[in-house]
């Protein structure tokens, strides 16, 4: 995956999600999606991946898994 495909990647998201201006959103680096934060990115050194970070927010204690 190059940048390219990633920001196409991420229209496409907004798109489906009906997100508004995926531009703003690529510049933000950061998608919300049901009150969630989604970072998807692509890093040169591991050409082959797409990694899609997941921010759930403060989990409460005993809920944690690793």
């Amino acid at each position: 995956m190059s940048y390219e495909q990633r920001d196409e990647l991420v229209r496409e998201i907004c798109a489906l999600r009906h997100i508004p201006s995926p531009e703003a959103v690529l510049q933000r680096g950061i998608l919300e999606i049901d009150g969630f934060d989604v970072a998807i990115d692509y890093f040169e050194e591991d050409e082959a991946a797409v990694y899609a970070t997941f921010h759930y927010g403060i989990v409460t204690a005993g809920r944690r898994a690793r």
